[in-house]
């Protein structure tokens, strides 16, 4: 029997795109012996399934109506995994959890130590909501802060128009309360803040702590300083189309929309910042959030911070609203998400590495923290599962994880 042929309509040219082929390809490698059709494509090619092509399936960044309707007007089963929705155009839709990843970067802010916030919201784009806008902001608002917000002209994304709306990004930023943490919906939007405040003399991220709502590992990288990314788990949500699609292959019913958990924080320089005004206090954070590893105690920060046990309790209280102990539990819960979705280490080595003296110790404090055990979260969340769950489901929202590059 002759392998079915798969168009893959992704550009080859971001993160986001080349891990959404990986995913599919990882599927393909496990479960079907699909032919791949793949192109070098940028994030501007216009997509089109290519001329005379006659195949069995489509997954494809679907963002106009002509290419639904070329689909459509195809016959073929399709998948499509762009945020942007055609509507009425029938097409089955995998994708991250933009509420997620919005939320997420409110409370990395917050962890921060900030009480000013903005959102840098995406240029102008046809049949797109914004979700992660109304999630970052719910989060702060209920919090007791406002969110101011900015939003780009539509053609800020062409390489002719970098900086037309620079003068209004820059009164914006000037208005805004500092220290402050910004959200910028994606790494192009990310950056254009961090060149704006250097142009304005602003300091990343001592004035402004830039986080970027998706991940292209380049931009990111390049950018002045490095820019804190929300990895959107384009792996899982490639290898989720792919198994979507060879159920639509096989007549299966399939759920109009799966929202993909993100996999966590790429935390860069852009972020790596406490807006604590008491400089030993800041310092004491530091050595728990870098020491977190290790089965550290009250006792140790105490060393960092030689004064009394109580004075460093009134200190934590007033500064952050909980105690020391507090901060190094959660630090090691953090660690510990990490290492279940980046390592297949046995849970007992994820205790240990995340400076629990005993497994069931921290088996009771994530179940008590992310109201899931280890291995079910490890399940639920691992990049590069080797099945698809079929189902989609929110993390815990209190928190996010957070990788160091």
């Amino acid at each position: 029997m002759e392998a079915p042929t798969i168009a893959l309509l992704v550009e080859t040219s971001t993160t986001w795109g080349a891990n959404i082929i990986r995913g599919v390809n990882n599927y393909v490698r496990q479960h079907s012996r699909w032919l791949l059709n793949v192109d070098h494509r940028s994030a501007h090619d216009t997509l089109r399934l290519p001329h005379h092509w006659s195949g069995q399936g489509v997954i494809a960044r679907v963002g106009t109506p002509a290419l639904s309707e070329q689909i459509n007007e195809a016959g073929l089963p399709a998948v499509n995994v762009s945020q942007a929705r055609i509507a009425d155009a029938g097409i089955a839709q995998v994708t991250a959890n933009e509420a997620t990843i919005g939320e997420l970067a409110a409370r990395h802010l917050q962890d921060r130590g900030l009480e000013a916030f903005g959102y840098y919201g995406p240029p102008y784009l046809d049949h797109y909501t914004d979700h992660v806008r109304p999630a970052f902001t719910a989060i702060l608002e209920a919090a007791g802060y406002p969110v101011a917000h900015f939003d780009p002209d539509r053609y800020v994304r062409s390489a002719d128009t970098t900086h037309d709306d620079l003068p209004r990004l820059a009164r914006w930023i000037e208005n805004l309360d500092k220290p402050a943490g910004i959200l910028a919906w994606n790494t192009a939007g990310a950056r254009r803040l961090a060149d704006a405040c250097r142009r304005l003399g602003y300091r990343v991220p001592e004035d402004l702590a830039i986080i970027a709502g998706d991940h292209d590992d380049l931009m990111a990288s390049i950018a002045d300083p490095p820019v804190s990314c929300i990895d959107h788990n384009a792996v899982q949500i490639g290898y989720q189309a792919a198994a979507t699609l060879d159920r639509l292959m096989r007549g299966e019913d399939v759920p109009p929309v799966q929202r993909i958990e993100p996999s966590g924080i790429i935390a860069r320089q852009s972020t790596d910042t406490l807006a604590i005004e008491d400089p030993q206090l800041a310092s004491a954070i530091r050595f728990i959030r870098e020491n977190a590893h290790k089965p550290i105690q009250v006792s140790d920060v105490l060393e960092v911070l030689p004064i009394s046990r109580r004075a460093l309790e009134l200190r934590f209280r007033r500064a952050l609203g909980c105690s020391p102990a507090s901060v190094i539990r959660q630090a090691r819960l953090e660690r510990a998400r990490r290492l279940l979705i980046d390592t297949r280490m046995p849970v007992s080595q994820v205790a240990s590495g995340s400076g629990f003296q005993h497994q069931e110790v921290m088996q009771r404090a994530f179940r008590k923290y992310f109201k899931v055990t280890p291995s079910e979260y490890r399940k639920k969340h691992l990049a590069d599962a080797t099945e698809p769950s079929g189902r989609t489901s929110r993390t815990n929202s209190h928190v996010g994880g957070i990788r160091l590059v």
